[in-house]
């Protein structure tokens, strides 16, 4: 069962309504327990996993906004530097001494959680202003120049994002199984496949007694390509750190060199809706964390393990005089490092034994929440302030006289750190921020101004109740907003319309659109109709906010060329999609119903389209249900690609892409072809590939080319990823 079925399912929920929070990493319990949980009941694995919820440590419920004279002394104004390993060192003995020391019951009076310093701007207040016009924004540092072509569907134009598909010239590789599988688009031949893990040293004793003979990390999630370079992004539990491989693919012949590996420290990195890596021009981004008592210097190297079996000395990639100090207050600090890699000399032939990636860190000290955004010129990281000290009883809202309905003030709302960090030459300035931030689509930079759309929630306690309205707020950074000063008080925010528990939104040039997000499974009676209206706003006004009324709920929200893609249910019978215009007035174009077939895989990179000249061709992975009980599985383990078209405004569907299952009497590709490593597909396994080399659709190891034949798709040619190739390695 996949890590987003396996925890999503069973803890989203829990996780959600209970503690208010969106983004838990549950990707290292796996590492641990994954054979406990094949062992467990149904009941007794959903009994585990909301204990881990509820024992989770970025529970929104043990959050507290307000001063902590305790950690004040160890906080700055200003973005300061460490100077030295031994300050750095006096703070991380210093910190942990008070966390050791707290209490599990913290004895702050609950009425003085909630500050009234500040009101947020409200929609109908004549004085609520944003700190400049964007019309008068320029965009400040070197822009890098759109990268080649991707065939992702990716949030910014310019900035790659790690993913399971991407292409070299005539070449589709894939990344599945731990394995990398290359395919010569054009002929549909499979050149190559690869194992990204190795052979286990004969000399290197096992950890655990189940471990199989297999060297490298535990799940190959991401991969990037560069030039003739595949870049794969994967986590270890074994070296607790993030494995860095580079490929080279010889494109005369489509085979693969495993030219490096390297091992950058850090914790799981994994999110059920953002990425660790992404691509803006040759500079490769990482995002990773570890917890300040990780963050030794022994601890903040860059470790080469091929191919000189890393017997090399371990480069210090993070020193402290790059480490920021803390700006949030914080009684369990993380250390969250920004990696930049310079890939050009990969490219270099003049001396190829030795060119080879080269990185460079910085890292900020801070609360444990974050959320990565990047844009073609900078890195932004939005630091959420919240003291996660467990407390025995924390206050509810409620029993503090707080209504579901009422919309906290500034003072009551967690402050935030917005790192910026130019990509261009590593320059760091910081924002003053309210608010949490869902996902990495609640982020936008447009015109050299960053927007964000916040979730308005009290800091300093907690609603019992399950339902009640999610408040929220936008908030613009001009450029100006960023400097080396730091006044938690500064951010201004204006309200925007609540709604029902979590959001779905997408910044779509000068337009905000937002849902509620709808349940992730198809409803047996009508959907509520408060949860059937899209939000749609101009940033730049955003008082005159526009509702558009749709006929199901939404559970993917997607950028369509102008338009906005909504799909969701509002009963079992099968999935709705409909397509909005941006407009003076949106309006929803045209609607359309697949019945019988419902989304399987919920990240953005399932989802892609194509603008040609007869309109717009999009496609999104599904399942159909076969049973009688009406219910399905987010994440299946085999996918179908449903494709429609928007042509002259009218919404078509244009059949589906079938996957071929293979009998149960039948031998898979390649004779005793199995799965080895990183077998659950945590990222999904289905693409819609629209391509310069003809359009594919990728369902689980089969590789199909697919036409439009007479207002239908049609599956051209069929490859099985699991044949073997004509070179094995």
């Amino acid at each position: 069962m996949p890590r987003q079925t396996l925890f999503h399912l069973e803890c989203q929920q829990v996780r959600e309504k209970a503690l208010g929070f969106n983004t838990i990493d549950f990707r290292a319990l796996n590492g641990v327990f994954m054979k406990t949980f094949r062992c467990l009941s149904p009941i007794g694995l959903i009994v585990l996993l909301c204990s881990a919820c509820a024992n989770e440590q970025l529970t929104r419920a043990n959050k507290r906004a307000f001063e902590d004279p305790a950690v004040a002394e160890f906080t700055v104004n200003s973005l300061q530097r460490f100077q030295s390993e031994a300050e750095f060192e006096r703070y991380v003995r210093a910190v942990t001494k008070l966390s050791d020391l707290a209490s599990m019951t913290h004895t702050q009076d609950p009425k003085r959680m909630l500050v009234q310093n500040e009101t947020s701007c409200a929609p109908t207040d004549p004085d609520c202003e944003e700190s400049e016009s964007l019309d008068s924004i320029s965009v400040s540092g070197t822009r890098i120049s759109a990268a080649a072509v991707s065939i992702t569907n990716n949030q910014s134009l310019g900035v790659d994002e790690g993913d399971i598909v991407k292409q070299i010239g005539e070449y589709l590789v894939v990344l599945q199984d731990g394995r990398i599988f290359v395919t010569h688009a054009e002929k549909m031949q499979l050149t190559d496949r690869i194992n990204v893990y190795r052979p286990r040293d004969p000399l290197k004793p096992k950890r655990y007694r189940w471990q199989d003979d297999f060297d490298g990390a535990d799940w190959y999630d991401e991969m990037l390509v560069f030039d003739r370079f595949v870049i794969i992004i994967a986590f270890s539990y074994e070296h607790d750190a993030t494995e860095l491989s580079v490929f080279e693919l010889d494109a005369q012949h489509g085979k693969l060199t495993r030219r490096s590996i390297h091992l950058i420290p850090s914790w799981d990195y994994y999110s059920s809706s953002n990425y660790a890596s992404r691509l803006v021009g040759d500079q490769l981004v990482l995002r990773t964390s570890v917890s300040l008592a990780d963050a030794s210097e022994t601890k903040r190297g860059m470790k080469k393990i091929f191919p000189d079996n890393g017997t090399g000395a371990e480069e210090v990639l993070l020193k402290a005089q790059s480490i920021f100090k803390p700006l949030l207050q914080t009684r369990d600090p993380y250390l969250h490092q920004i990696t930049l890699c310079s890939l050009a000399e990969l490219v270099d032939t003049s001396n190829k034994n030795s060119a080879d990636v080269r990185c460079k860190a910085i890292a900020f000290v801070g609360p444990t929440a974050t959320e990565l955004y990047v844009s073609p010129n900078y890195v932004y990281l939005w630091n959420m302030a919240s003291n996660f000290w467990f407390v025995d009883d924390p206050p509810t809202c409620e029993s503090m006289g707080i209504r579901l309905d009422q919309r906290a003030r500034r003072g009551d709302v967690s402050s935030a750190a917005v790192y910026r960090v130019a990509t261009s030459d590593f320059e760091v300035q910081v924002a003053s921020g309210s608010g949490w931030i869902a996902d990495q689509f609640h982020m936008d930079e447009y015109q050299g101004t960053l927007r964000a759309l916040v979730d308005w929630d009290y800091g300093g306690c907690y609603f019992e109740a399950d339902e009640r309205l999610k408040m929220l707020g936008l908030q613009t950074f001009a450029g100006s907003a960023f400097s080396t000063e730091f006044d938690p008080k500064m951010s201004r925010v204006v309200a925007l319309p609540s709604v029902p528990n979590g959001t779905h939104a997408r910044f779509i040039d000068q337009w905000l659109v937002y849902s509620a997000a709808g349940e992730d499974y198809p409803l047996d009676m009508v959907a509520q109709r408060d949860k059937q209206r899209l939000h749609v706003l101009r940033v730049r006004n955003p008082k005159e906010t526009q509702q558009v009324s749709l006929d199901h709920q939404v559970v993917r929200l997607e950028r369509l060329g102008d338009h906005v893609f909504a799909s969701g249910y509002r009963d079992s019978e099968g999935l709705h999609v409909s397509v909005l215009a941006l407009k003076l007035q949106a309006k929803v174009l045209d609607h359309i119903k697949l019945p019988n077939y419902f989304e399987s895989e919920g990240r953005s990179h399932a989802f892609n389209y194509t603008v040609e000249p007869d309109g717009i061709t999009m496609a999104v992975p599904t399942v159909q249900n076969e049973n009688e009980t009406g219910r399905w599985y987010w994440y299946s383990e085999q996918s179908n690609l449903s494709y429609l078209q928007l042509s002259k405004n009218q919404l078509k569907s244009l059949s589906a892409l079938r996957y071929t299952p293979v009998e149960d009497d039948q031998e898979k590709g390649d004779a005793g072809y199995s799965c080895e490593v990183s077998c659950i597909d945590w990222y999904g396994n289905a693409r819609p590939i629209f391509s310069s080399k003809g359009w594919f659709g990728l369902m689980g190891t089969e590789l199909v080319e697919v036409q439009v034949e007479s207002g239908q798709i049609v599956g051209k040619r069929r490859l099985d990823l699991t044949q073997a190739a004509s070179v094995s390695h």
